[in-house]
């Protein structure tokens, strides 16, 4: 559960950090940076609105899997090392240990 929170965390954060740099978010392109603002923006709705994590309104799952798909794209288009990787039926978000995706 740990390890799954902080790569939610991760991903999450280098989306936003993708976002507020202007050539980063250039690089993304602009139907990919709405779509990731997008996701965060629901992302804070649904806090707001349900007081409580996005991950535990309905349909949480597929949101979390949103979140590391755009994050999955972004790094791709932002020449990161990072990868969304399926197993077990979950999805995970994860950067090389050596070369951290954060921006």
């Amino acid at each position: 559960m740990i390890r799954e929170g902080a790569q939610d965390l991760e991903a999450r954060i280098f989306l936003e950090k993708a976002l507020l740099d202007p050539d980063m978010q250039a690089r993304l392109g602009e139907d990919l940076a709405q779509r990731c603002q997008q996701l965060l923006d629901d992302r804070v709705r649904a806090i707001l609105l349900g007081r409580t994590s996005w991950l535990f309104v309905s349909g949480g799952q597929q949101r979390l899997e949103k979140l590391y798909a755009l994050a999955g794209e972004a790094a791709d288009k932002l020449g990161k090392s990072c990868r969304v990787q399926r197993s077990d039926g979950y999805t995970e978000f994860a950067c090389q240990p050596s070369s951290p995706c954060l921006p």
